[in-house]
């Protein structure tokens, strides 16, 4: 086991899908799979799958954090592909950690390689917060381009821009980790309380990880922008990233970009209220079908 990981098993994947929520009227397959040994890639698939989705978590989640967006695609007969994180669910180690996030692209080269191999590459890409960071960056430097890519409130600048800059040049003086407290970020009191006793959420702010972060930033603007579309649903209340820089940024970014404002949705946009769950999923599938 990793250093800082909390030791969790499920004894069998029926397990994990019963304690995420995950659908399996819906399923026909479910596997379990880590490329390398490290990285775990977790494929969802209904009967007569026409498409796959590739979903790509944020930070401190996991592919079960994902649950409504798994089922709301199974029941649209999608086969869905979800990968951990270095340092995040199931894949291997130390928890919240990166050095780099070269390190994150590298991971997700490997999980499309995989699916390439496997004949299901993803139409739909959706990705959560850090994970649009990782899609952003692998976008931006290899120039690729997917039928559909959908970002919820993804990561440029975390909120408190300028104090983070401030502390990333302090708090690595004393410490290497930080507790992490658990942010009001929905508006669904059942999924707050869940998270904060989910044996697959990370319990630290690595030090690292954020200036991986920093770095990575500023790597950002080294990019040409890109013709890919993507669809951004961003909630109004969002505290956890700088979201309204972080739109105009990936407007410039992605000229053909379009957004979806959800007003009172919080940066777990996909895990909140029902009343913003249902806006969620109707303009998901009214991309979709564009």
């Amino acid at each position: 086991m990793d250093q800082n990981q909390k030791e969790h098993h499920f004894n069998c994947p029926n397990d994990y899908l019963s304690f995420y929520g995950i659908d399996q009227c819906k399923l026909s397959v479910h596997k379990q799979l880590k490329l390398d040994g490290k990285t775990m890639v977790q494929i969802f698939e209904p009967a007569n799958a026409k498409n796959t989705v590739l979903l790509i978590h944020g930070y401190f989640d996991h592919s079960g954090s994902l649950k409504n967006v798994i089922n709301h695609f199974l029941s649209l007969n999608y086969r869905i592909v979800s990968y951990d994180l270095e340092g995040h669910g199931l894949s291997s180690g130390n928890r919240g950690e990166i050095q780099d996030f070269a390190d994150y692209v590298g991971s997700l080269k490997e999980v499309l390689a995989f699916c390439k191999k496997s004949e299901f590459y993803p139409s739909t890409v959706i990705a959560h917060s850090t994970g649009a960071a990782i899609f952003t960056d692998y976008l931006l430097q290899y120039r690729k381009h997917f039928e559909k890519v959908i970002y919820f409130a993804p990561l440029v600048r975390p909120a408190n821009w300028r104090y983070v800059l401030t502390a990333s040049k302090i708090v690595p003086i004393f410490k290497q980790k930080l507790t992490r407290k658990f942010a009001k970020n929905s508006g669904d009191v059942d999924y707050l309380a869940f998270v904060k006793n989910d044996p697959l959420q990370c319990r630290f702010i690595s030090i690292s990880w954020v200036l991986a972060m920093i770095r990575w930033n500023k790597k950002l603007e080294e990019y040409p922008p890109s013709t890919q579309d993507i669809y951004i649903i961003q909630g109004s209340l969002d505290e956890t990233v700088d979201w309204k820089y972080n739109v105009t940024y990936l407007r410039k970014k992605f000229p053909f970009a379009q957004i979806a404002l959800i007003t009172d949705g919080g940066h777990q946009i996909i895990n909140d209220s029902p009343v913003i769950m249902k806006q969620v999923f109707a303009l998901i599938d009214k991309y979709r079908l564009s």
